[in-house]
């Protein structure tokens, strides 16, 4: 499916592609969208190919030689569903792929560090570091339209799971704080819908953070200020379906790894391997 942004010309060389690749699942929604941005002479970016489905890559290089043909991957992080289709796509277009970090991304021809520009024409992409749901991730931001290619760092739908320890929840509400920055006026992201109102969006999540740490702190107390994650989920996490519990449990592992490095609450090992969290004071 290919979509324009409804207030600028279909020919506008920023105008934004988008394809949805065919991997949904409860982590990906309805599946990983690959977006193109650019066209012309200079060619396009493509942004997240997502799997190594042929089809689906087939499908983005069909799109990217209507717009002159594609001459970047962009890589936002280094999470399969977003980059398993990277190499592939390379062979088939002679695009380069930009990551942040070779280490987590072995197929990058190059590295990209926070606030790399990145022209194609006269569309420009700024490249921001937002670690947090993963140490390497990057959004792109497309400063003369207020457009942010935001990867995982929201979905179109639900929240975001972040999953230690390559998740680290203090930096992932940092880059939230960085984006709200931005004062945007759209978010493409990894997953779901377009965001038309990622104000809104972006101080919700800050909202949804604080509030789980507020009904986890809470919990504590009510367990005299000592629970382990079974606990701690069955408190906080109401009406909580058993597919979803595994999840829940990187999510609250992920907020007490927060709390600990706030100095609010404490962690006790026991010899079983067992461990509790405790307040505090």
């Amino acid at each position: 499916m290919d979509h324009t942004d409804p207030g600028g010309s279909r020919r506008a060389s920023w105008r934004v592609g988008r394809l949805t690749a065919p991997n949904p699942s409860l982590e990906t929604l309805t599946g990983t969208n690959s977006y193109l941005v650019g066209g012309g002479p200079k060619g396009c970016a493509i942004i997240d190919p997502g799997p190594d489905d042929p089809g689906h890559l087939d499908r983005l290089r069909a799109l990217a030689n209507r717009r002159g043909g594609a001459r970047l991957i962009l890589l936002t992080h280094g999470h399969h569903d977003h980059v398993a289709g990277a190499a592939r796509l390379r062979a088939r277009t002679g695009a380069r792929i930009l990551a942040f970090s070779r280490d987590l991304v072995p197929e990058a021809d190059a590295v990209l560090v926070d606030q790399a520009v990145i022209r194609l024409g006269d569309t420009t992409l700024t490249a921001l570091h937002t670690p947090g749901h993963a140490a390497d991730h990057l959004c792109f931001h497309l400063p003369a339209r207020r457009v942010l290619f935001a990867g995982d760092l929201v979905a179109g739908v639900g929240t975001v799971f972040i999953a230690p320890p390559d998740g680290d929840l203090g930096q992932y509400l940092d880059s939230l704080r960085r984006a709200l920055a931005l004062s945007l006026r759209r978010i493409f992201p990894g997953h779901g819908p377009t965001v038309t109102n990622p104000g809104s969006l972006l101080r919700g999540y800050l909202e949804h953070r604080a509030e789980r740490e507020a009904q986890t702190l809470a919990a504590l107390d009510s367990h005299e200020s000592m629970g382990t994650i079974d606990d701690l989920i069955t408190a906080v996490y109401a009406d909580l379906e058993p597919a979803r519990r595994t999840l829940a449990a990187l999510q609250m592992r992920a907020l007490l790894r927060k709390l600990e490095h706030d100095g609010k609450v404490r962690r006790l090992d026991f010899a079983d391997g067992g461990a509790r969290w405790h307040r505090v004071n």
